[in-house]
């Protein structure tokens, strides 16, 4: 009997929790909210320079007015335009100001049922001035019933970023051989923006031979790679800053002689292979073989090669990339 009775209390008990699980989902999800929609979104100061953003209102409740306020960096944007959404109507304006880096907006509906649901209270229309990344900010809301119940509900802010799409070009060359293709050279994700990363591969011709296209201006950090060569890593710590002003890499030469390219280092072990495959060229390997102590890949392993481990013996990215300034 006093089984029975706990069993049925813990099934009362579990019953109740459920409830009280289940309204407070419903609770959270009907919640009312305002956002800066796209929480993040760009702008191309060299193209078209104009970004438009919403306020967006989600689980709006019997909602008749709202008083707003947003801010933004003026050193940055400059708003353009702001048109009401289509989520309320009737509207008659009951305070607006536009001031740099500064938007306020009132209005109320006349003679409207309050509304229910999602949708667009406010369109915000940017344009650029500056590259950077500026909060777009509401630092103030209001919402009101037709019976004059006001409530401030939660907000979420956005992102804006501006910033120029810039063309980026250098040279690479290879220690010892004249053909220059096949260097795959990388970017890192830029500091400021986060954009990329980016990566281009080396082409066999005289002057400028790697293009990366356009890249945001920001700044990253470069790494470069070819087979039997020390890679340029992010050990390196190399940097580069692509702005208006700085479109093209210096030269880079990367350093032949590391025969055992996954270390990265030109060492006792390097010098080994390049000794076991002495005097071997490429019409001695089996299919899928490689003939890696030519280092400088022209087919045969000779006296070439091993100058070029000696003379580049102990180095390893950080020391020898340490005077390039990309």
């Amino acid at each position: 009997m006093m089984k029975n009775v706990l069993k049925s209390m813990r099934l009362i008990i579990l019953v109740a929790t459920g409830l009280l699980i289940s309204l407070s989902i419903a609770h959270a999800q009907d919640e009312t909210t305002v956002s800066v929609l796209p929480a993040e979104s760009t702008i191309v100061l060299n193209g078209a320079n104009t970004c438009e953003v919403e306020i967006y209102i989600t689980n709006g409740v019997n909602v008749n007015a709202f008083d707003i306020t947003v801010t933004y960096d003026p050193d940055l944007l400059v708003l353009e335009n702001a048109v009401n959404g289509d989520y309320l109507s009737n509207l008659s304006k009951i305070i607006e100001i536009d001031n740099a880096g500064f938007y306020r907006l009132g209005v109320t509906q006349i003679a409207t049922p309050g509304v229910f649901g999602d949708g667009t209270l406010l369109t915000l229309t940017f344009s650029g001035v500056d590259s950077g990344v500026s909060p777009i900010t509401i630092t103030s809301l209001q919402l009101s019933t037709p019976e004059g119940s006001g409530s401030f509900p939660p907000v979420n802010h956005g992102t804006l970023r501006s910033f120029y799409e810039i063309p980026l070009s250098g040279t690479v060359m290879l220690q010892g051989q004249t053909v220059r293709d096949g260097v795959t050279v990388s970017l890192d994700a830029g500091t400021v923006f986060q954009m990329g990363p980016y990566s281009a591969v080396s082409q066999d011709q005289t002057g400028m031979n790697i293009d990366f296209g356009t890249v945001v201006g920001d700044t990253y950090g470069i790494t470069a790679a070819f087979p039997r060569y020390i890679a340029l890593t992010q050990d390196s710590e190399r940097i580069v800053t692509v702005s208006t002003e700085k479109t093209t890499l210096n030269p880079l030469r990367l350093l032949s002689g590391n025969a055992v390219w996954s270390d990265n280092v030109i060492d006792d072990l390097d010098v080994a292979l390049v000794r076991a495959e002495y005097l071997k060229t490429t019409n001695d390997l089996g299919e899928g073989e490689i003939l890696v102590g030519d280092v400088n890949h022209d087919g045969v392993v000779d006296l070439k090669d091993l100058a070029l481990v000696g003379g580049n013996y102990d180095l390893s990215s950080p020391d020898a990339y340490d005077d390039w300034v990309p």
